[in-house]
């Protein structure tokens, strides 16, 4: 056999072997999230969180230990999960239970504590039928048809809106991924029912984003849905302050998309980060799946980054970089050197979606990273800060997409804290932290609160709320940005399951 066929036979068996290579990889990694949940290896139900809370009608005084600052004057409101069961059933992924407000207000160094779920149409309808009905995030136990008529002529339901509280307008919204956001009354919590925006963009059958951006600059917020059909969309709007009407910025067509939890925007652009995590809409059509587990993650597809202008909406870029998955971005600014700096928590895969909330040793695997995009060159650079995982995170509102020093998180996998987790704050200029940490005690979200006189940017305090592990107590602590020093803590009538997100209202 001359040498040109056997070179021949070589280059062929080299070629399949890499296409063999490609398909058992491409087979082992593309995977139907639903298929992890089915699997039922994690379940919030095997975390050590409280499970279920009650309701506190009226305003109660809370015992404080320490010293709440004098400056410190308005109203901390909180999302989350507050009921995992109804009658025999049970709710497992930590994303599904029913939403419970809660409220902390500050009023001459006291504290006053009131909690109320909101009254979804998922929720009234499992207790009218002593039996869960909910198609949430990780289930899908089916719901009865939406009876509500929306502006645009949808039919639509109050859906459990358990993540988010943002001000739109003059109305105070609790805010979950599937629509429409509830309403709820600030002085004694009691749900007001729908929230109709005041305009005709799609507001049912859409996934949103629970995390609206507002601009410092012009207090207008920024937010985006997908619109799922045969042509998918990014829809992308902006809210201008003091209204409830979204104004169309762009939509971008997309064949899968990808599930985003959050965005980031910056001076003059939005950020969107598409993973590898997507969905063909038909398939949430489907009973068998829930939302998140009718999604697949294809690592093969990247990350795709989309850069809008955020005046215009017209698309500036979109550049592609290492597969990876992220619940929340941190902030994104513009550097002076024209490039972007986007800050983000995130992992290689996306089992995260599925392990949340279990345990902090299992959700411990997110790292810190920037992202710095030049738009110049097209191309994304990975910068790793720490392997540490940084999770719930906030900065002082004033510096949304602009350059910020620092921000707040929870440190999910502390060291020394093998029974519970820490609070961090972080230096991103010195890559220095600095932590609150104690044995058995799970903090969640950091909300930064600014002093009135501030002069510098930790100048404040940051709030969140704690679980006890050893004691089986909840309490809010108040600790001083600076110095990440304890100033005092007023213990709670209840325990909460591990929270979302809030929004402090001076």
């Amino acid at each position: 056999m001359n040498s040109a066929i056997v070179s021949k036979i070589k280059f062929v068996a080299i070629v399949f072997f890499i296409f063999t290579l490609y398909g058992c990889h491409k087979k082992t990694s593309n995977i139907r999230i639903q298929e992890l949940i089915n699997k039922g290896s994690y379940s919030y139900q095997n975390s050590t969180y409280p499970k279920d809370a009650k309701e506190v009608d009226d305003p109660m005084a809370l015992k404080v230990t320490g010293h709440v600052p004098d400056w410190l004057k308005g109203k901390l409101f909180r999302n989350g999960p507050g009921k995992f069961s109804i009658g025999d059933k049970r709710l497992t992924h930590w994303f599904d239970g029913f939403a419970l407000v809660s409220s902390f207000e500050f009023k001459k160094n006291k504290i006053y504590y009131q909690a109320a779920f909101l009254k979804s149409d998922q929720l009234l309808e499992s207790i009218e039928l002593n039996d869960l009905k909910l198609s949430g995030f990780g289930q899908n136990l089916g719901e009865s048809p939406a009876k509500h008529i929306s502006r645009d002529g949808q039919k639509v339901k109050t859906a459990n809106a358990n993540i988010n509280i943002e001000r739109v307008g003059k109305h105070l919204i609790a805010f979950g991924e599937t629509p429409l956001p509830i309403e709820f009354e600030p002085s004694t919590l009691k749900t007001i029912g729908i929230f109709d925006y005041d305009d005709n963009l799609k507001k049912a059958k859409i996934w949103e984003s629970a995390h609206m951006k507002r601009d410092p600059a012009d207090g207008a917020l920024y937010n985006f849905y997908i619109d799922y059909g045969r042509k998918s969309a990014y829809v992308i709007y902006k809210i201008e302050d003091n209204t409830t009407s979204r104004k169309l910025l762009t939509r971008h067509e997309v064949s899968e998309p990808s599930y985003m939890h959050d965005f980031s925007i910056t001076e003059n652009y939005i950020i969107l980060t598409a993973y590898p995590l997507v969905v063909n809409p038909i398939d949430l059509l489907n009973p068998k799946y829930s939302f998140i587990g009718a999604h697949r993650w294809e690592p093969s597809r990247l990350t795709t980054v989309y850069v809008f202008d955020k005046k215009t909406g017209k698309l500036i870029s979109e550049i592609n970089t290492q597969a990876m998955f992220a619940f929340h971005h941190i902030n994104a600014f513009e550097g002076k050197d024209g490039l972007i700096n986007l800050y983000l928590s995130a992992s290689d895969n996306a089992d995260l979606v599925v392990k949340v909330g279990e345990t902090e040793t299992k959700y411990g695997h997110v790292q810190l990273q920037k992202m710095v995009i030049d738009l110049n060159k097209s191309s994304i650079d990975i910068v790793r800060l720490s392997k540490e995982s940084y999770e719930l995170p906030s900065i002082k509102e004033n510096l949304v997409g602009r350059e910020n020093q620092y921000f707040y998180a929870v440190w999910f996998n502390a060291l020394g804290n093998k029974n519970g987790s820490g609070l961090a704050k972080y230096d991103i200029k010195n890559n220095k932290t600095k932590h609150w940490l104690h044995e058995g005690l799970s903090p969640g979200e950091p909300l930064f609160v600014s002093k009135p006189s501030a002069k510098n940017e930790d100048d404040g305090v940051i709030l969140s709320v704690v679980y006890d592990k050893s004691n089986k107590e909840g309490f809010l602590v108040i600790i001083d940005a600076h110095s990440m020093k304890e100033l005092a803590r007023a213990k709670m009538p209840q325990a909460l399951p591990i929270g979302f997100h809030g929004r402090f209202i001076k």
